[in-house]
């Protein structure tokens, strides 16, 4: 099974199990999002754990709770949410929610914001599907469209300047020079592996991406950041999970998702970038053709597969890699070797 499709993403309904409220939370913060709430019988009110979640998003720091709670003498009412902890404040997702949904930009309702100590906790709108159906060529455009429109907000606030951090550039080299090393042993790729030519490549495109302009990005945009609300009787696609969210090269998300997207669709790179780069030309009149902006793209693809090759080869050391994120080392050098030919990186 694919393991971005619905079917591996969404979160899966099971038999309603009583729970106290996380996070520090009393029924009184969550009143507010509670229609018709009667005080009276408060102590009637219950949560639930009615889902597990799937996919990547795994952890302790959110949950799905059903509320069962009293509106009036012998009445109940339920609300499904999805409540999220975020105990870092440089980590804090309300503010974009609210500003990218003033954008236009659809995301899940935004039910209420708590903070408890340091940590603030959001209460948003639940998803009962997460990722697209690669086969419906209309979800895949609500994908790259929804995408345009985020990397096409004008003016974002300061909240989106990215953080300082990271580890210095030398250090970060070696690590990427050790991937290298331990991907090139792999004796079924079918090319070589020439360490400091691909090094020196990475730095051009590095320098190049350092003078590209800037957009509001996701910055960890995968498909189990999209999903859809379920709003009477029609679907909403959405975004979700904010946290990384800030100003980066404006094509960053496209490169990110643009080749998995045509391995799971089985249509070329070139033909989806054209239904995302039309979108951006409508909503921010873009100073560069299409054949310009690919290539600034696979730029972005080369500095971005570089970063996360570490990570990859760290991964799949331990795990079936590609079963958790649809690729593999092997996988990942070979996209980045096509995308260093196309751009004569390499010889």
């Amino acid at each position: 099974m694919n393991p971005f499709s619905p079917a591996s993403l969404s979160p899966l309904p099971k038999t309603l199990l009583p729970c106290g409220l996380p996070y520090q939370l009393t029924w009184d913060d969550l009143r507010p999002i509670l229609p018709g709430y009667d005080e009276r019988e408060s102590a009637r009110a219950q949560a639930f754990a009615s889902h597990d979640k799937q996919g990547l998003n795994g952890g302790s720091n959110s949950c799905i709770l059903t509320l069962r709670y009293p509106t009036g003498e012998n009445q109940l009412s339920s609300e499904t949410i999805f409540i999220k902890h975020i105990a870092d404040p440089e980590k804090a997702e309300a503010q974009k929610y609210q500003f990218i949904a003033s954008r236009g930009v659809p995301t899940p309702r935004l039910l209420d914001t708590i903070h408890k100590d340091s940590a603030e906790i959001i209460l948003l709108e639940f998803l009962p599907t997460i990722g697209i159906d690669f086969h419906s060529m209309n979800e895949v455009r609500n994908l790259l469209h929804v995408l345009a429109q985020l990397n096409s907000i004008q003016n974002p606030p300061d909240f989106f300047n990215p953080k300082p951090g990271g580890f210095p550039d030398l250090e970060f080299d070696e690590f990427i020079r050790s991937a290298l090393i331990e991907v090139s042993h792999d004796r079924t790729l079918p090319f070589r592996i020439d360490i400091p030519r691909w090094l020196d490549a990475y730095h051009v495109a590095q320098r190049a991406c350092d003078s590209m302009p800037s957009a509001v990005n996701h910055n960890e945009f995968f498909f189990q950041q999209v999903g859809w609300a379920q709003r009477d009787n029609t679907r909403q696609f959405v975004i979700f999970d904010l946290e990384t969210m800030g100003l980066a090269p404006r094509f960053t998300d496209m490169a990110e998702i643009l080749y998995p997207l045509s391995r799971y669709t089985g249509r070329d790179q070139l033909e989806l970038f054209k239904i995302y780069f039309v979108k951006m030309c409508e909503l921010n009149q873009l100073e560069l053709g299409i054949d310009l902006a690919f290539h600034e793209l696979r730029l972005v693809n080369i500095q971005g597969t570089f970063w996360s090759l570490p990570w990859i080869v760290d991964i799949a050391r331990n795990s079936n890699v590609s079963e958790i994120l649809g690729t593999t080392p092997a996988m990942a050098v070979t996209s980045l070797y096509h995308d260093l030919i196309a751009l004569q990186l390499l010889e």
